[in-house]
């Protein structure tokens, strides 16, 4: 290739990116006299807050640490309780309950009576 021909390709290039630049801002003065916002770009929003799955994590952690003050208060109050009794007085699940109540249990901060099935309480320490 000659170096005549190089300069004359590079030198299009240059003109064609000004002219592309030289049209991207007549069009954002354009839209901007005439009050026209320009379109968002896609992405990521950065929010004030968490969102998503994020935001549903920490509900749920907060959630399960409510409960789990709620059932210590429960056992505060009546002095054994069963699962039945969580489960009544949360409206959770039988699961839920029992999961609840066996880390409170791996916390130390209550113990269990009984070994398995309905005869099973839990006591504070």
């Amino acid at each position: 290739m000659s170096s005549y021909l190089l300069f004359l390709i590079v030198l299009e290039i240059g003109l064609l990116l000004f002219f592309v630049y030289r049209w991207l801002k007549l069009l954002k003065n354009f839209l901007r006299k005439h009050h026209i916002k320009p379109p968002k770009k896609p992405g990521f929003k950065l929010s004030s807050g968490p969102s998503g799955i994020y935001k549903a994590t920490i509900k749920r952690i907060t959630d399960k640490k409510v409960y789990k003050e709620k059932i210590m208060k429960l056992t505060e109050n009546m002095g054994k309780v069963s699962n039945a009794n969580v489960r009544e007085a949360l409206s959770i699940p039988r699961r839920t309950a029992a999961r609840y109540l066996d880390e409170l249990e791996t916390e130390g901060k209550i113990h269990r009576i009984g070994k398995a099935g309905y005869n099973v309480f839990y006591c504070r320490k």
